[in-house]
């Protein structure tokens, strides 16, 4: 007969066999990454936004090549909008 600690040992053993993989395999990548020196471009560094009042940021698609021997690839990044908002008045923390 089973006791009930070995009935719950069981299970916990069963238990943490669902948390290991299937396959113990690495994937392989389809394409092969050509050599590159590494360190060979400076990274960009975005222009400060001046802190005068609220500044509204946007995200904006465009396309950088972080590499000198690769194409640009698709990024996201910031972008100013130009457009400041003060609060009113009627939406201001009472003092």
């Amino acid at each position: 007969m089973t006791t009930r600690r070995q009935f719950i040992q069981l299970g916990m053993a069963a238990g943490a066999g669902l948390f290991l993989p299937l396959k113990w395999t690495v994937p392989i990548a389809s394409a092969a990454s050509p050599p590159l020196t590494k360190y060979l471009d400076q990274l960009p560094i975005p222009p400060m936004i001046p802190g005068i009042g609220l500044t509204s940021l946007a995200m904006a698609p465009s396309a950088h090549s972080f590499h000198s021997s690769l194409g640009a690839g698709p990024t996201w990044g910031m972008v100013e909008r130009h457009t400041l908002v003060q609060p009113s008045r009627s939406h201001a923390v009472p003092d």
